[in-house]
């Protein structure tokens, strides 16, 4: 056992464990002279102001613990303790922390007896007696110390916490229930602002007020107080007591304490001394025992006490060690040490923090699982692994950071003395890091956790805690992870039981029946013209999106190469059917006699589309061979071009137009080459489906796991660090963004920490005022615009039902129980909605902070959880408005120059792609094996080009916003308002780049035999079109990135339109020669035919539809007119057709050209 003294600072002893004050006022004498004297020595010595002693340990094992209370000194004297077994080493001494605890306990009981005036008294008279203001007193002083020696509770810092009393669910939920009905029902004052019913020294049940917050460090000296006063043991009584740590450590509160049965008391604790308060209370505790007694609750709290922790009744040997003890003696007293060990060890984990047993907030749970539900099961399975390491990067790091600042400042276990504000900007280099792992940032943190969710973790133990930060963090970390598995496994489970609904198919099977519908819509209208343009539109925009959906990198690589072509070859009919009619002449001996391959191969390609990824498909459809079929109508092709072509020898009719020609042959070439990359598609898709069920997954299934986790990381540490295009040369827009962020987190916490000096409510709540930021901060101007208006009615929203139902229902659980489901029903049915998704998101949300956090983490009454609500309701409020302006007003980022950007990329991408390509097919026709390096990158040039579009098409609604607000404010550049008005007609050109990259790539590993006759007078033309496409790409995308800029004049080679025009002229020459062959009798022209030569006429299609297109968007993007006077004339019969094509563009305010050509016979 420790002996215990208290002294004051002259000397005097105050109160002793053992003997009389008298008898040991030498022994303090001599204690204060040490003291003194050490005191003199650290103040000469230089130390620090705060030095004083604190342990002196003499040669026998003796232990002097002084703690310093200026004007009071508490000292600890323990020696070291001999076992009752002689057999066993003698036992250590006390622990030093122990003792210090004990010192700390007995400290803070005096001052729940006295209130902190007796400093101040001892302060202004040093020689006053204290001895006679602790009359009675001794028993609650010696108590308080055999408490410390017997329990772990004194392992916990200072007392910090209380001992809940185990008991069954039921019978808790109706000890509160009891509480909380007393104030509705008038039989409490209003003065009251706490209740609570103990069983022995542990907290059976307690409600507390919002206004006045009972803290764990008043918790133990206060029930010390209760159960080891006889007086408060006896019947009812009504007494002052000081709660420093809550409260004020200079004022009393008044506490009624009423003995229900045994070890069973009621308590209530009052603000006002006024005697009706203690008749109100009086009426409540019999109404309590009136309601409990009957029913046997009182009874089974007294039977919990007896048996808690453990129950011994049926163990002999511990029996035997008690003896005939009584069980008030035994409970009252130290135990035998082998009670002590084994309570100790099984009793531990009962020690929790007041905040963790009965008030801790849980919130986070729901709401994360709510967020994590996504019927997408790889955004659900990527979401939930980057939530929880967000979770648990920010919990570590707010434990941390919080554990530095206390050491740094001193205030270690004093979490009332925690300087906040400072922790704010000592935490800066964390919270600017989790600003950039937050998606919109562009940097690849955001690959391995989330940002928002570090920080939201991170902010509690270091800003935003209530009572103990450390509990907080872990509270918050457990259930916001538990939330998000919860969510994540009941996914898997239907995605296992395939029960998961999904809003459409599967992203390749999408495309095929898309890609199925458009080839059934361009081939039946092929002839149409643009009468059934609303159609072909229709069903070209559902492909796109096919596209787009594939785009992701999520299915098999060995799919997109035929599925790019595919894409191609379809965009290339959609082109060829816009430009008309066909004539008479083309549909009586070119179509009429192929009509009926074109429909055969029509309904066999759609056949095998619609059902290419259907199980239980017959077999007889997916073994048609669409290339044998494709060689059917090819064959006729050649059939036809050979009669007509005997038909130009014999004279029986006119050739027909170059440039109509031109367009049939490219009409019938995409047809076929559609059908052979659908059969290559076809062939893909069930070898892989073979190949699924031919592998044994489950025996190398934890071999996979490590696998994928290793290429991972590799694959994350070859990337950048900033997501960025070649055309975005700066990071200053990555950053900024993190920088913006930051700053909008420091300014809020700021506010909201001084808010919470002046203001409970803020102090309570400031967290959901926080939140809203971390969560909801936009990147651009647009998306605060239009997501900042919807979060900001779906807050409202769900902030006022909060409101309605916590009016209606405030402690009814099955209630909100229900009402949670339908908030979570219709919140989660309007995020499915688009235009109000952001709005459904954050109803729910809300609604969670404001009504369901309330209801089931406090035992408030009903007013008091309507002004939380309020509180709640306003600061949440505030925070989604606040997060609204910052991110829309402090140094803006614009969506429309987000979309220039990208659109440049994009537009770069396209041309440098479709130029490599030409550079190739040129290579290879001038090499001596025609083979040299040739590469088939269609595939990546596929995905290039919907992955651009799919990054550029986000952008648009926000940059409609930005310019429908700010166009006329000079906020947003020219050209960022022309790249938006153009985006459409930059869509297309990348799409049909896709086009004229296919034919050359198909040209170049195709044509051969007598067809490179056509192909080879056309490589010089193609050879400057390269270069002037080249120097025109460079110049646009110039302007595009830097349009502020000043330039010269283009360079000459800077216009693609005239090299174009030569390379139409060269092939228009190859192709009058072999009508002329024709009509003298050779067959030269049906050599080259049978050569391939109808691929030639594909790419020279292309070739001019492409330059159309680009063209008119250099028009339209840089106001820069074709030089039509460059542009020759040629000798073709069909010509004013073609140069009236090339040469005509939009009418636009920046570019009109109209052209009248002249119409030239052939010379002879």
């Amino acid at each position: 056992m420790s002996a215990m003294v208290m002294l004051d600072s002259s000397g005097k002893p105050v109160y002793t464990r053992y003997g009389s004050p008298d008898g040991v006022s030498a022994f303090c004498g001599a204690l204060a002279a040490i003291v003194s004297k050490f005191g003199q020595f650290y103040q000469m010595s230089g130390g620090a102001s705060d030095d004083s002693l604190r342990c002196i340990t003499t040669s026998g094992g003796t232990r002097f613990v002084f703690l310093d209370r200026t004007p009071l000194w508490l000292v600890a004297i323990c020696k070291g303790r001999t076992a009752g077994n002689k057999k066993q080493a003698p036992l250590p001494v006390v622990p030093l922390a122990q003792l210090r605890s004990m010192l700390n306990a007995v400290y803070r009981q005096l001052i729940t007896v006295l209130t902190s005036r007796v400093e101040t008294m001892l302060l202004e008279r040093p020689s006053y007696d204290v001895r006679a203001l602790l009359g009675g007193t001794e028993s609650v002083l010696a108590n308080i110390i055999r408490w410390s020696e017997r329990d772990v509770i004194t392992l916990c810092e200072d007392l910090s916490c209380f001992e809940p009393l185990p008991l069954h669910r039921e019978t808790r939920d109706k000890l509160i229930n009891t509480l909380l009905g007393l104030r509705p029902n008038g039989s409490l004052t209003p003065h009251c602002f706490a209740a609570m019913i103990l069983g022995g020294h542990r907290v059976a049940a307690m409600v507390s007020g919002p206004s006045k917050l009972l803290k764990p460090c008043d918790m133990p000296t206060f029930i010390n107080l209760t159960i080891a006063s006889g007086s408060l043991r006896s019947g009812s009584c009504w007494s002052p007591v000081c709660l420093p740590a809550g409260l004020d450590r200079e004022v009393f509160v008044y506490s009624y304490v009423q003995r229900l049965c045994g070890d069973v008391f009621i308590v209530f604790l009052c603000a006002s001394p006024d005697q009706d308060a203690f008749y109100s209370c009086q009426r409540a505790a019999d109404h309590v025992s009136r309601m409990l007694t009957p029913v046997g609750i009182v009874n089974e709290v007294q039977a919990a006490s007896d048996a808690a922790p453990i129950s011994i009744a049926n163990d002999p040997a511990l029996l035997q060690t008690l003896g005939d003890q009584p069980l008030e003696s035994r409970r009252y007293t130290p135990a035998p040490e082998g009670i002590k060990i084994l309570e100790k060890v099984i009793h531990v984990a009962m020690y929790l923090p007041a905040s963790s047993q009965l008030f801790s907030s849980k919130i986070l749970g729901p709401i994360w699982a709510a967020v994590a539900s996504d019927f997408n099961y790889q955004f659900c399975k990527s979401f939930s692994r980057r939530a929880i390491t967000g979770v648990w990067i920010g919990a570590t790091t707010g434990a941390l950071v919080h554990y530095l600042i206390s050491v740094m400042s001193g205030t270690v276990g004093k979490p009332e003395e925690y300087p906040r504000l400072w922790a704010v900007f000592l935490q800066l280099p964390c919270t600017f890091m989790f600003c950039m792992a937050r998606g919109q940032a562009g940097c690849k943190l955001s690959d391995v956790f989330l940002g928002q969710h570090a920080l939201i973790v991170s902010s509690i133990p270091t800003e935003f805690f209530t009572v103990s930060p450390y509990g907080e963090d872990i509270v918050y970390a457990v259930s916001g992870t538990v939330g998000i598995l919860v969510s994540f496994i009941l996914i898997t489970l239907l995605k296992l039981l395939h029960w998961l609904p999904s809003p459409g198919l599967p992203p390749f099977e999408e495309f095929s029946y898309q890609a199925a519908d458009f080839y059934d819509v361009l081939t039946s209208y092929a002839n149409s013209g643009k009468k059934q343009h609303k159609i072909v539109e229709s069903t070209c925009e559902d492909f796109v999106e096919a596209c787009i959906g594939i785009t992701g990198g999520g299915g098999p690589k060995e799919l997109y190469g035929p599925a790019w072509q595919m894409a191609g070859f379809l965009f290339s009919l959609r082109q060829v059917g816009l430009r008309g009619c066909y004539s008479d002449f083309i549909m009586e001996h070119y179509w009429d006699p192929l009509a009926s391959k074109i429909f055969k191969l029509r309904s066999d390609v759609g056949a095998v589309l619609r059902n290419l990824f259907d199980t239980d498909a017959d077999p007889e459809v997916l073994n048609i061979d669409l290339r044998t079929r494709a060689r059917r109508l090819e064959s006729g092709l050649l059939t036809v071009d050979n009669a007509a072509e005997r038909g130009y020898m014999e004279g029986k009719f006119e050739p027909p137009k170059s440039y109509e020609f031109m367009r049939f042959q490219f009409m019938i070439g995409s047809i076929m080459f559609f059908a052979v990359r659908t059969e290559e598609f076809k062939e893909a898709v069930l070898k892989l489906r073979q190949g699924k069920l031919g592998k044994s997954e489950e025996s190398h299934g934890v071999y996979r796991l490590f696998e994928n986790f290793a290429d991972f990381w590799k694959v994350w540490w070859k990337k950048p660090f900033f997501n960025r295009t070649e055309e975005q040369r700066s990071i200053q827009p990555q950053l900024m963004f993190a920088v913006r962020f930051t700053a909008a987190i420091v300014v809020a916490s700021v506010v909201l920490i001084i808010g919470g000096w002046y203001s409970d409510g803020v102090y309570h709540h400031a967290r959901w005022a926080i939140v809203p930021l971390y969560v909801c901060f936009m990147p651009t101007v647009g998306s605060s615009l239009l997501r900042g208006t919807r979060r900001v009615l779906g807050t409202m929203a769900g902030a006022a039902l909060g409101m309605v139902c916590v009016l209606a229902n405030a402690h009814d659980r099955a209630a909100v129980f229900v009402e949670a489901m339908v908030v979570g029903y219709v919140g989660k049915l309007a995020s499915l909605y688009h235009p109000i998704e952001y709005a459904g998101r954050q109803f729910m949300n809300t609604w969670y902070v404001v009504c369901l956090d309330l209801a089931l983490s406090t035992m408030d009454s009903k007013r008091e959880m309507v002004i939380a609500a309020a509180w709640r309701l306003g600061l949440t409020t505030c925070g989604i408005l606040y997060c609204t302006l910052v991110s829309g007003m402090f140094f803006p980022d614009f969506a429309s120059d987000q979309m220039r950007l990208r659109s440049a990329h994009a537009l770069s991408r396209a041309g440098k792609g479709v130029r490599e390509a030409m550079d190739q097919l040129v290579a290879s026709r001038e090499s001596e094996d025609g083979t040299a390096d040739i590469q088939d990158v269609r595939q990546e040039f596929g995905s290039h080009i919907f992955e651009d579009i799919r990054s550029v098409m986000p952008c648009r609604s926000d940059a409609s916003a930005e310019i429908a607000v700010f166009g006329r404010m000079m906020l947003i550049s020219d050209m960022s308002k022309r790249v938006f008005r153009n985006s459409s007609d930059l869509f297309r050109l990348t799409r049909y780049s896709l086009v004229l990259h296919n034919s050359l790539v198909s040209t170049t590993l195709r044509v051969s035999g007598c067809a490179v006759e056509i192909l080879d007078p056309l490589l010089p033309s193609l050879k400057e079109f390269s270069q002037a496409l080249e120097a025109s790409r460079s110049r646009l995308v110039e302007e595009m990135v830097k349009p502020d800029a000043s330039r010269g004049s283009p360079p000459p080679l800077d216009d693609i339109n005239v090299t174009m025009q030569k390379c139409v002229d060269a092939f228009l020459a190859a192709r009058r020669q072999l009508v002329k062959d024709a009509l003298s009798g050779s067959d030269r022209a049906i050599r080259v035919t049978n050569g391939g030569g109808f691929r030639v006429y594909h790419l020279v299609y292309a070739l001019s539809v492409f330059s159309e297109f680009w063209t008119d968007l250099e028009s339209e993007l840089i106001g820069r007119q074709r030089p039509c006077e460059m542009i020759r004339l040629s000798t073709d019969i069909g010509e004013p057709r073609l140069i009236r094509t090339m040469s005509s563009t939009r009418s636009s305010p920046s570019f009109n050209l109209s052209i009248q050509p002249t119409r030239r016979h052939p010379s002879k």
